[in-house]
């Protein structure tokens, strides 16, 4: 589709509109292929307005539904800001410093793309499941295991039908990532401990 129209100014996406989880691996590659696109995520999820790179791996803006005139507007303005950011990260990832060495390059990649939440992640699946997948897929999961732990921490005051879910879509994730089994338990305890962590704190 965006192949097709050349001459799209943003791309507004409403991450409510799908219950599957793989959207995220969809959106991922979006921003990957079209970094050139500012991407404006819309839920009703979110807390509040975000006009930063929060969730940059994503979009660069994120809008809490019902949308204000005044939010859109704000959003418009930022979005491409942001996104000019977008695009120096993915041309530092992929065209790196030939002066670098290839490990301390990709390492850079990896502290460039990744935010702080999604380094965690990265690192204990580094860890648990050594070698189980590509350093590439690493992140797409990682950013995956991060909206899960926001989704859960948002719901957390039901604590029974959160660890449900998660279980659930942990399972679902590792199963369509092709994650070992054994890595389960550990992601499960990691992210309903975050979760616990960030919903206690005052909004």
């Amino acid at each position: 589709m965006l192949e097709m129209n050349p001459d799209i100014d943003f791309l507004f996406i409403d991450i409510d509109s799908h219950e599957s989880w793989s959207q995220y691996d969809d959106i991922s590659e979006i921003r990957m292929k079209h970094a050139d696109i500012p991407v404006i995520l819309l839920s009703d999820k979110f807390n509040s307005n975000e006009f930063d790179a929060y969730r940059r791996v994503l979009g660069d803006v994120s809008l809490r539904l019902p949308v204000d005139i005044t939010a859109l507007s704000l959003g418009l303005l930022q979005a491409p800001v942001n996104n000019q950011s977008w695009q120096s990260v993915i041309t530092a990832a992929r065209f790196p410093d030939p002066a670098t060495s290839p490990d301390h390059a990709k390492k850079q990649e990896m502290d460039i793309i990744l935010t702080a939440e999604e380094r965690m992640f990265f690192d204990l699946l580094g860890k648990i499941a050594p070698g189980a997948v590509s350093e590439d897929h690493l992140r797409k999961i990682a950013a995956e295991l991060v909206v899960i732990r926001r989704h859960a921490s948002q719901d957390w005051h039901r604590k029974k039908n959160v660890h449900h879910k998660i279980r659930l879509t942990v399972l679902r994730l590792i199963k369509r990532h092709g994650l070992p089994r054994r890595v389960q338990t550990t992601l499960i305890r990691e992210i309903e401990a975050a979760a616990e962590s960030l919903a206690s704190v005052p909004s």
